[in-house]
């Protein structure tokens, strides 16, 4: 039986939780022009703190994107899956591994991402990479976060 996800085994993800305001560009690439990106990231514990839900409402140049995805735990590989569902019906699956407190790594098809939090708790940064044939990875996009106060 694998192991289920528990407040313990998600701890990696407590540095994220909260509501984040979103800004980024994409770069260049495959005959598509850049873009900027903004909006809002949140993370919350949900289900008695076995997963996390992160939301993000974002704006990529002019095109809405509206994101849902469920961060669990995986004992048997050490990962954390991340099943991710948008508004116009794409299902995306990544798994993250912890490299330490503040930074994960994300993988999934054909895309991969480091995130850093700041020492501070209050900024992070995001570097996605995409790789279109199987073998080279190109930067795709940037992202930058600032933590918003609670109210």
């Amino acid at each position: 039986m694998a192991k289920r996800a528990t407040k313990s085994t998600l701890h990696a993800w407590n540095a994220l939780l909260g509501t984040w305001a979103t800004t980024g560009t994409t770069l260049p690439g495959r005959g598509e022009k850049a873009m900027t990106i903004s909006g809002t990231d949140r993370y919350e514990r949900v289900l008695g703190g076995a997963f996390i839900l992160h939301t993000a409402q974002v704006r990529m140049g002019r095109k809405k994107v509206d994101v849902m995805e469920v961060i669990s735990y995986d004992a048997a590989t050490g990962t954390y899956p991340m099943h991710a569902f948008d508004n116009n019906g794409n299902i995306t699956t990544m798994a993250t591994r912890v490299v330490s407190k503040r930074v994960l790594h994300l993988i999934g098809n054909g895309m991969r991402a480091e995130l850093v939090v700041a020492t501070t708790g209050k900024t992070m940064e995001a570097r996605w990479e995409r790789c279109d044939d199987g073998w080279t990875w190109v930067p795709w996009m940037t992202m930058k976060f600032v933590r918003e106060e609670k109210r």
